[in-house]
């Protein structure tokens, strides 16, 4: 059995773009960044604010597949979000005025576990999603 247990902030949300990234945004560096709706087309300059309404679908895909299988799977699940959230590099917002890091706003955990001996049961993949 493989049990993979990690605790990092949303990927689709929040990248690492650079050591800019680091330092937090002043409210003027941020009001010449336009604001994009998630799935709407993103500026070419890859500078943008993506806005994930809250109770909006978000749509997240699954994928199993490999050559050690004869039949693979692929799955889009859909989740929603209690409150708006705002994401620029590594920051968040859940009011587009106050920013924080995103590890300090959310925790995330993820956790696989695979069919084996010491998992005779289903295999699992769960991601935890919580406000801080």
């Amino acid at each position: 059995m493989k049990s993979i247990s990690l605790s990092f902030v949303i990927l689709a949300l929040i990248g690492l773009g650079g050591c800019a990234s680091f330092i937090k945004p002043t409210p003027e560096t941020l009001k010449a960044v336009p604001v994009v709706q998630f799935g709407k087309p993103t500026p070419a300059n890859g500078d943008f604010i993506l806005f994930f309404p809250a109770g909006k679908p978000i749509p997240v895909v699954t994928v199993i597949k490999g050559s050690a299988l004869t039949q693979e799977a692929e799955h889009t699940l859909n989740v929603t979000l209690k409150k708006d959230i705002y994401a620029y590099k590594r920051w968040v917002s859940f009011d587009h005025k106050t920013w924080q890091r995103g590890d300090e706003a959310l925790g995330i955990n993820i956790e696989i576990k695979i069919p084996g001996p010491e998992h005779p049961k289903p295999g699992l993949i769960k991601v935890q999603v919580d406000l801080k």
